[in-house]
């Protein structure tokens, strides 16, 4: 019987969906069939897992208590726009583009570095995440290298004070000192781990306290 069927017909609450046959359509399964009795899930070490895949999970996993979502890579097409770097055509968490017309190929593909992670559509979930499941008490979130924090940081200026949240890991996840504006919202954080630069968590937390 496929997992996805069993875990429907078992309700199951707590799942850990690991390895390279995890995808956006397992998602979108998963979220559809078992999504309200979720209290517990992991995605972890899957390069075919997008920000689509994961919006959708969030949209209907609600009654979330922990959330573990780590080793998401996926290489990604782009295209290189006039004045502007190549940027992906599909919301991955690769941190890697082809661009075809970079003259340095040589009439061949080459793979360049997505500096600007705004120009991709990942992490779109994140705001959903803090928003919309009340009762998550814990969010991990790692070696996810070109996450876009920049919708949760712009949705985090109008959020009231979130005290469900109590334990957040960010390691490897592209924070930058703005992160404090999310910390801001998190008056009952008990358990904080940020794998980032000196810099970044001193600015992070003087932003913080500023906001909050």
């Amino acid at each position: 019987m496929p997992l996805l069927l069993r875990a429907r017909r078992a309700g199951y609450t707590d799942v850990v969906l690991s390895g390279e046959g995890i995808s956006d359509r397992v998602l979108l399964e998963l979220a559809e069939r078992t999504g309200p009795r979720l209290t517990r899930c992991k995605v972890q070490a899957s390069a075919s897992v997008t920000d689509t895949g994961l919006t959708a999970l969030v949209k209907q996993a609600k009654n979330l208590q922990l959330l573990e979502v780590q080793g998401l890579t996926k290489p990604c097409a782009g295209e290189r726009l006039e004045g502007r770097p190549a940027k992906c055509r599909v919301p991955s968490f690769g941190s890697l583009c082809r661009d075809p017309q970079n003259p340095a190929a040589a009439g061949q593909n080459a793979t360049m570095r997505c500096h600007n992670a705004s120009l991709c559509s990942a992490g779109k979930f994140l705001p959903l995440v803090f928003e919309g499941c009340g009762q998550l008490q814990a969010l991990h979130l790692s070696s996810i290298a070109q996450l876009n924090w920049g919708p949760c940081k712009a949705a985090a200026a109008t959020w009231p004070a979130l005290p469900h949240l109590t334990k957040l890991t960010a390691r490897g996840v592209n924070l930058d000192g703005e992160f404090g504006v999310v910390l801001a919202k998190l008056p009952e954080l008990q358990d904080l781990e940020v794998g980032a630069s000196q810099r970044t968590v001193r600015d992070a937390c003087v932003f913080g306290s500023v906001c909050g």
